[in-house]
């Protein structure tokens, strides 16, 4: 793969100088502003994809992923700093978690077979998203409201008959999770997000 984006460049050179010898003095100048403006997109193009590759490696894991969602019921917002401990940004997640509606959600994760390099996969990365949210750099079909819908305050992982919080643990298969999560009031459904994985959704109730 690598060879082969080599030798397209060493082509898109050799063909760029032997354009510039053909065309007069004007056209050489269009086609060095035309190179230098692909050049730069070609630059970020291939950046994006380098940045991003090992994350869809990873994202890979869950593809084909099943979730299913043993239920969903109201919460009370969790527990802030004390008063005489919180700082101003204690205060503007308690405004903020005041105005959620809170949930606890219990689901069970379970992989597809995976044929890639990873085959261990953390539940911390997961999210929950607008259901409309692309997972692709570009594009952009979500507002930045949106990607706040939900917030996921703590995560139990089922564990030896008994939920345990997650500590970052990774798993290899179907995994039971508790989640605390903070919704937007009037949101209808969230979806399940890893990484670039797109999974299944589920409703939030009225």
């Amino acid at each position: 793969m690598k060879l082969l984006v080599l030798l397209v460049l060493i082509g898109l050179l050799a063909g760029f100088i032997y354009l510039i010898k053909l065309l007069p003095w004007w056209g050489g100048v269009l086609l060095v502003l035309g190179g230098i403006v692909f050049g730069i997109w070609f630059v970020k193009w291939l950046l994006v994809r380098l940045f991003t590759a090992p994350f869809k490696m990873k994202s890979a894991v869950l593809k084909g992923a099943t979730v299913l969602v043993h239920g969903i019921v109201p919460a009370s917002a969790p527990e802030l700093a004390k008063p005489e401990d919180a700082d101003e940004s204690d205060d503007e997640r308690k405004a903020d978690f005041a105005k959620r509606a809170w949930y606890h959600l219990e689901a069970t994760v379970t992989p597809a077979e995976s044929k890639g390099a990873f085959r261990h996969w953390e539940p911390g990365e997961l999210l929950l998203v607008h259901p409309d949210k692309k997972t692709d750099f570009d594009s952009e079909s979500a507002s930045e409201d949106d990607d706040n819908l939900c917030v996921i305050h703590d995560l139990d992982i089922f564990q030896d008959g008994a939920f345990v919080n997650d500590d970052g643990m990774k798993f290899e298969g179907p995994v039971r999770l508790k989640l605390h999560i903070g919704v937007k009031p009037g949101t209808p459904r969230l979806k399940f997000q890893y990484y670039f994985e797109s999974l299944s959704e589920v409703s939030i109730p009225k």
